[in-house]
């Protein structure tokens, strides 16, 4: 999955139907908490550690609100949503891959 967004934005939110390693959908009725991940693909430096991410169980989807300090910097990023069941297990999404966010320069 690629997601884009520009250089400092903070309007538009990443939302995902979290799937499996077979591509099936993963159901989100036993996820206590959930938080977002993303690092640098380049550098592989964290910049997002672990932010609160929400858990919509009605539509079954995982929900990150980028903030400005999210976005300062541009290039292509690698991001997951890790949640934390309510066995305490955790899982992280995508399993056998990473979101690919891509944080465009803007023009001026």
């Amino acid at each position: 999955m690629d997601f884009y967004i520009k250089q400092n934005d903070s309007a538009a939110d990443l939302i995902i139907t979290p799937k499996d390693e077979n591509g099936e959908t993963v159901d989100l009725s036993g996820v206590k908490s959930c938080v977002f991940n993303m690092k640098n693909a380049q550098t592989q430096e964290v910049v997002i550690n672990r932010k609160p991410a929400v858990v919509d169980k009605v539509n079954n989807t995982l929900k990150y609100d980028f903030v400005v300090e999210d976005t300062a910097t541009s290039g292509k990023f690698h991001g997951e949503f890790e949640m934390l069941m309510n066995s305490g297990d955790i899982r992280t999404v995508p399993t056998n891959t990473y979101i690919n966010i891509i944080i465009q320069k803007d023009i001026a």
